[in-house]
C-alpha cells in the first residue's frame, strides 16, 4: 500500500522500492525476506525527507540541483521539491558522449527523456554530413561470427537475438505494467519460441555482469536457467567471444527490454523489438509493445518477413540520436574528474561554467534547457 510509504504528505514509494532493488541487486522484491532492508531504507528516506522539508521551510529555496533522483540515495530531494512545487534539475552523467551530461527537469532522468517531448526534436532537419556523422558515430565493427556456430543457427527459418540487461537496473528502468520485470519479458518471450521450434533465440547476457559490483547481482541466466530451455533456445554468457554486435549482424530481429543498442540497431537498419521502457520510448523507430498481443504478433511478422524499418523509422532514428548526443548532452565544465568521481571542489571552475548558468536560469524561469514550459 503506498500509504505505508508516505511521510508528512510525501509519497516515498518509488524511492524506497528502487533503493531495495539497488541494495539486493535483484528484480522482484520479497517482504518477508526483504523485511529489513526495506525497514532500513524507508527510516533513510523519511530521515532524508524530514530534513529537506525543514530546511524548505526555513529558507527561501529558487530550486534545487541533484544527480540521478532515483533510489534511496537521491530520490528523496525529487520527491520533496516536487511535494513542495520547487523546480528542480536532475542530472546524470553523459550516456554517449565523454565529459557531459544531460538533464531531467522536475522528473528523474529516465522519465523525463522516456516522456519528452516529440517538438524537441521532431522537426530537426540534418543535413547528409549530419547523418553520416551519427552513422559514423554508432556503427560497430564485429568480427565475424565463428562458422560452425554460424551454420548451428543458420539451420533456422529466423534467428531472434536477445540483448539481456542487468535484471535489477532492467526492473527500475525499463519496467512497463506489461513487464514489470525482466522475468516476466523472459517468460513471455520462451513462451512463444517453445510453440515456434523453426526460429532460435540467442540470448545474450550483459558484458557488465562480469564488473566488480555485478558479479554479486542477480544474473541473466539466473532467470533464464528458471525455466526448461528448448533445444531452439541458445544461452551466451558475459565472458563469451561471441558478442552482442556479432548477433546483430546476423539476426532477422534483435529484442531488448531496454537499453542503449536500440538506437543503434535502428541506425544500422535493422529491426529491433523493445518490450520495456527506455530513452527511445515512443520516438518512433522501434517495434514496441503496447499490449500483450503485440510483441508475439511481432515475432510472427519476422518469421513471414512482413516487419520492416520502414524510411520514417529511419529518418527519426537519425533525427533523435542527433537530438540525444548532441542537442541534450551538455558540456560538464563545472567538476573535476578524481578517480572517476565528480568533485565539485573548485569554486572558481563552478562560477565560470556556462553549463551551471544556463540550468540556473531554467531552474529560475521555469523552462526546460530548450526554453519550454516545465510540466
Amino acid at each position: 500500500m503506498d500509504k505505508d510509504y508516505i511521510w508528512n504528505g510525501i509519497n516515498l514509494h518509488d524511492s524506497i522500492w528502487y533503493g531495495i532493488m539497488r541494495v539486493d541487486l535483484k528484480c522482484t522484491i520479497d517482504i518477508d525476506k526483504d523485511k529489513k532492508t526495506l525497514q532500513n531504507l524507508a527510516s533513510s528516506c523519511f530521515l532524508l525527507s524530514e530534513a529537506l522539508s525543514v530546511y524548505y521551510k526555513k529558507n527561501q529555496v529558487d530550486g534545487t540541483f541533484v544527480s540521478h533522483g532515483m533510489y534511496h540515495i537521491y530520490g528523496p530531494f525529487l520527491d520533496v521539491a516536487k511535494f513542495y512545487k520547487l523546480p528542480i534539475a536532475v542530472w546524470n552523467e553523459g550516456y554517449m558522449r565523454s565529459n557531459t551530461m544531460y538533464l531531467g527537469m522536475n522528473k528523474n532522468i529516465f522519465d523525463a527523456l522516456i516522456h519528452e517531448a516529440p517538438k524537441n526534436w521532431s522537426h530537426i532537419s540534418l543535413l547528409e554530413k549530419q547523418k553520416q556523422k551519427i552513422v559514423d558515430q554508432l556503427r560497430w565493427e564485429a568480427p565475424p561470427m565463428p562458422d560452425k556456430f554460424l551454420t548451428r543457427i543458420k539451420k533456422y527459418k529466423k534467428i531472434f537475438a536477445m540483448y539481456g540487461n542487468i535484471p535489477w537496473d532492467g526492473a527500475v528502468t525499463n519496467a512497463t505494467p506489461l513487464f514489470p520485470d525482466t522475468y516476466s519479458y523472459i517468460k513471455y518471450t520462451l513462451d512463444w519460441f517453445k510453440k515456434n521450434t523453426d526460429c532460435i533465440l540467442i540470448i545474450r547476457s550483459h558484458p557488465m555482469e562480469l564488473s566488480s559490483r555485478s558479479k554479486k547481482a542477480e544474473k541473466m541466466w539466473d532467470l533464464v536457467s528458471q525455466f526448461e530451455l528448448p533445444e531452439n533456445v541458445v544461452f551466451i554468457h558475459p565472458g563469451d567471444k561471441i558478442t552482442s554486435y556479432m548477433l546483430a549482424d546476423v539476426a532477422d530481429a534483435s529484442i531488448l527490454y531496454g537499453g542503449s543498442m536500440g538506437i543503434e540497431l535502428a541506425v544500422a537498419k535493422k529491426i529491433a523489438i523493445q518490450a520495456g521502457n527506455f530513452f527511445w520510448t515512443d520516438k518512433g523507430f522501434l517495434f514496441e509493445c503496447k499490449d500483450n498481443n503485440q510483441l508475439y504478433d511481432y515475432f510472427d511478422r519476422v518469421k513471414t518477413n512482413t516487419l520492416k524499418l520502414t524510411d520514417e523509422m529511419y529518418e527519426n532514428a537519425l533525427r533523435y540520436a542527433w537530438h540525444f548526443i548532441y542537442e541534450i548532452h551538455l558540456d560538464m565544465d563545472f567538476i573535476t574528474l578524481s578517480k572517476q568521481y565528480p568533485c565539485l571542489d573548485n569554486l572558481d571552475i563552478i562560477m565560470k561554467s556556462k553549463t551551471l548558468a544556463l540550468i540556473e536560469k531554467s531552474l529560475l524561469n521555469h523552462t526546460d534547457i530548450f526554453q519550454k514550459s516545465i510540466n
